[in-house]
């Protein structure tokens, strides 16, 4: 049973009740200052939002329909949603999204990552006949990276239309993402949900150390064999013809049987992070890592020029640059 954390006093709490009114009116007014409501056909701009000791209320004095209505009010009727649902629209925008907690102990970090007591269940957008579809803020998304609809569906990567979670205490969210999100699906059944468009909240996921992705892909043996920190990175350097897999983050550490069974595999394994001072830390120390494991030298970490700006990855390069400038420089690893 889904159980509903969101009231409607905690968010009156942390949230700018006028900023709210900003997004539902769809421009910036003040307090007592007349306007036009967007609600319906209004052509004397008589209505005015009034703040009482708790609310700001919409005063609509030519139609009673809107006389007095809160945020909540508005939004079920802006977007045609119950109550409940009004809720997670204004959290979702206003708090899930924003870098600043609805109360402390419901604050989503990322720490909510790998632990076995969370589940997540998600509702993907599919057509009549079951198949995943991609939306066009999907494609303006994915598209500039030179990533297909079709890599996405071969990916099992799904665009997501709400999706559900516990957190380490047990308690219950429900998610209505209000900007494109994805489901990273793996074989073992979990999941990580990705809202790029995020800061807190912009990761939510059950996975751990064992979900490698593309790891079940791999050929036998080979030559070179990149490690990524992300399914982006990943499917970009996939793309660019190499042998490639994906870790849960930079944070996390390879299982050692996996270490010995690639090492045996390839002969060259290059640990591919961001190049800021985390990535490039990280990726050292995985590598140095799994050479003292293995006692060898096939790891190498690598990363993209420290010169450049705002560029840290595969994706910001071959937006920057294009994808034949990215496999220039992906050689130049080798």
């Amino acid at each position: 049973m889904l159980h509903t954390y969101i009231d409607k006093n905690d968010i009156i709490k942390y949230v700018d009740q006028l900023q709210v009114w900003w997004w539902l009116l769809g421009f910036q007014v003040d307090e007592g200052e007349f306007f036009k409501n967007p609600f319906r056909v209004d052509n004397n701009p008589g209505c005015k939002l009034s703040k009482g000791i708790k609310w700001i209320t919409l005063k609509d004095y030519a139609d009673s329909r809107f006389h007095n209505w809160n945020i909540f009010q508005a939004t079920m009727y802006k977007y045609g949603v119950g109550f409940n649902k009004a809720c997670y629209l204004i959290w979702d925008e206003f708090i899930f999204n924003k870098d600043r907690p609805l109360i402390p102990q419901t604050r989503i970090e990322e720490d909510n990552i790998g632990t076995e007591r969370c589940h997540i269940h998600f509702i993907p957008y599919l057509d009549k006949n079951g198949k995943s579809i991609f939306l066009e803020r999907d494609k303006a998304y994915w598209s500039p990276l030179s990533i297909t609809s079709d890599q996405l569906r071969e990916d099992f990567t799904y665009s997501v239309k709400m999706f559900r979670f516990n957190d380490k205490q047990g308690r219950m969210f429900q998610v209505y993402p209000n900007s494109h999100s994805y489901a990273l699906t793996q074989p073992s059944g979990n999941v990580k949900i990705y809202c790029p468009d995020k800061t807190i909240g912009k990761w939510t996921s059950n996975c751990d150390e064992y979900d490698i992705g593309f790891l079940d892909r791999l050929p036998k043996s080979g030559d070179y064999l990149f490690i990524c920190k992300s399914y982006k990175d990943c499917r970009i350097q996939i793309n660019a013809g190499y042998n490639a897999v994906w870790i849960q983050g930079e944070r996390f550490l390879i299982p050692d049987n996996i270490v010995y069974s690639l090492v045996k595999r390839f002969n060259n394994i290059l640990i591919y992070f961001d190049n800021d001072d985390t990535g490039i830390d990280r990726s050292l120390y995985l590598a140095d890592h799994c050479n003292h494991l293995t006692n060898t030298n096939k790891f190498r970490a690598v990363w993209l020029p420290e010169h450049l700006e705002n560029i840290k990855d595969n994706a910001d390069y071959i937006l920057a640059f294009g994808e034949d400038a990215l496999k220039q420089q992906l050689k130049s690893f080798l």
